[in-house]
């Protein structure tokens, strides 16, 4: 799998009342993976999908650019949701962890995705809960 299959399995499992969209912009540097609204209001995500290290107390790289970065950090200054989901397989099972308020400046080590792992469509629900009421 890679990020492009991640999201679609975590799209699967939203409800067709979310709006959402992929974005793809080859003009604007930055800009995160997707948009998703719905009647509690927008939600920008930046997606990323990793391999997992081998050792517990190995920090996993994100490879966040400084201009997505500096998008996330704009959107949660003007108090919009913005939050990054890690996508991984664990155990043989689609997995990811929702990062926000901006914990994904941090180092985190894979230790810390495990204790954190959800299924894609706890994924789903976890957006739900943004942009629904």
């Amino acid at each position: 799998m890679n990020e492009h299959g991640f999201i679609k399995a975590v799209h699967r499992y939203l409800p067709s009342e979310i709006y959402r969209w992929k974005i793809h912009d080859t003009f604007t540097g930055g800009v995160p993976d997707a948009y998703y609204c719905g009647p509690a209001g927008p939600l920008f995500i930046e997606y990323k999908y990793i391999k997992l290290p081998k050792k517990a107390d190995t920090y996993v790289k994100l490879n966040i650019s400084a201009l997505q970065l500096e998008f996330l950090s704009k959107m949660v200054k003007y108090k919009q949701n913005a939050i990054v989901i890690v996508g991984f397989v664990l155990e043989n099972k689609t997995s990811g962890i929702i990062l926000k308020n901006k914990i994904w400046e941090q180092d985190l080590n894979k230790e810390y995705y495990l204790s954190h792992a959800k299924l894609t469509k706890d994924i789903a629900k976890g957006i739900e809960k943004y942009v629904l009421p």
